[in-house]
């Protein structure tokens, strides 16, 4: 068998690609058939025989996958003309397909289709944008944030936030102040997050704090905690304390106290056993699912940190703390807003209750921003 794959590649496969002229995007014939080599050449022969030739649907979305997966570069043209294809699946996965192989032809082929006002592929073209993170998608993408699909509008600015281009946090933003589709505004808040936009917390807290959505919730927490803190920190913690509960919290404070410790082990001891004492009633107060009242001994907490890092006094105007800790660090001031929204009562009958997940919020920002350089384990 191994005699007949060699047959074919030299006296078939390789003549073929010789006589094939190079196209803008495509690889050198030395590195097609590189690739050729170090896979299955009659498989990849197949798949591409198969996409163009094959009578089935399932049997051309299946080729197109396969390509794909390969990374089949000598296939982009077969693709591209596939998302023309009379079946959705097949135009489907010649899509992901593109975006997966991800040459300068596939990309722009990609980013022409979703420019198309007729095509009906807009939320996967953003989806396999995703996998190349090319900017030259970047307007485009952000043209489609004001699309009247929700579909394409949520995979739009996840794509946005992957690639990484600050060029649409105007735009991002902006879609997230107006709208009220929960998977949107998950989507948005994601995208900024990873963006590092610390302004759209202003517009992700009070939808986190009126939501009754808990998967929603959980959602925008993450995305606050992105920002306060580091990627993916948060989600980390939440995942952890939901598989044992107060792991997390147990860690989380007791880092905070020997941060405390090392702050004040020269002078402010009395402040510092004090702020440490706070620490314990906030764990106290969580094992007992008493989450409201542990606000303010955390506000409390913020400004005694405040005291000892630069010697801000709080003199009962939160607002003016708040300005006055941004103009010092800025992750830290947002922070205390945070703090200091979340402690105001929860009177509303509309309204949900606090529970875990704001408390596990508000613990994890204090274990990050306190002492940024030593509260970690």
């Amino acid at each position: 068998m191994r005699l007949v794959h060699i047959g074919i590649m030299w006296f078939v496969v390789m003549p073929l690609m010789l006589s094939v002229r190079r196209r803008r995007g495509e690889p050198a014939v030395k590195d097609a058939f590189a690739r050729l080599l170090t896979t299955n050449p009659i498989r990849v022969v197949t798949n591409i025989y198969m996409l163009s030739s094959a009578v089935s649907r399932r049997q051309r979305a299946r080729a197109a996958q396969r390509l794909g997966e390969k990374r089949t570069a000598i296939a982009v043209n077969d693709l591209i003309e596939k998302l023309e294809d009379a079946s959705l699946d097949v135009r489907e996965q010649s899509t992901f397909a593109l975006g997966t192989i991800g040459s300068a032809e596939a990309i722009d082929a990609l980013i022409a289709k979703l420019d198309d006002p007729e095509s009906d592929l807009a939320p996967q073209i953003a989806r396999a944008l995703r996998c190349s993170r090319n900017t030259r998608g970047v307007a485009s993408l952000v043209r489609r944030l004001r699309d009247p699909d929700r579909e394409t509008r949520s995979e739009s600015a996840r794509t946005l936030g992957e690639i990484g281009d600050r060029s649409a946090v105007p735009s991002l933003l902006a879609m997230l102040a107006e709208s009220q589709d929960a998977k949107v505004v998950s989507s948005s808040s994601e995208a900024l997050s990873r963006l590092g936009e610390l302004a759209a917390i202003y517009e992700i807290l009070p939808r986190m704090k009126a939501t009754h959505n808990p998967v929603l919730k959980r959602s925008l927490a993450v995305a606050i905690g992105d920002l306060l803190g580091e990627p993916e920190g948060f989600y980390k913690v939440l995942a952890k304390e939901q598989q044992t509960r107060g792991s997390e919290v147990e860690r989380m404070l007791k880092g905070l106290r020997r941060s405390i410790r090392t702050a004040t082990r020269r002078k402010m001891v009395e402040q510092g056993e004090t702020l440490q004492a706070k620490t314990r009633a906030v764990e106290a107060l969580y094992d007992d699912g008493k989450f409201a009242g542990c606000f303010e001994i955390m506000f409390e907490l913020v400004i005694g940190v405040a005291a000892l890092r630069w010697g801000v006094e709080f003199g009962g105007n939160s607002k003016a703390l708040v300005n006055e800790l941004i103009w010092r660090d800025e992750r830290f001031g947002i922070g205390v807003w945070c703090l200091d929204l979340m402690r105001q009562k929860w009177s509303s009958a509309a309204e949900p209750e606090v529970d875990e997940v704001d408390l596990l919020l508000g613990i994890y920002f204090l274990w990050c921003r306190a002492f940024p350089q030593g509260s970690r384990e």
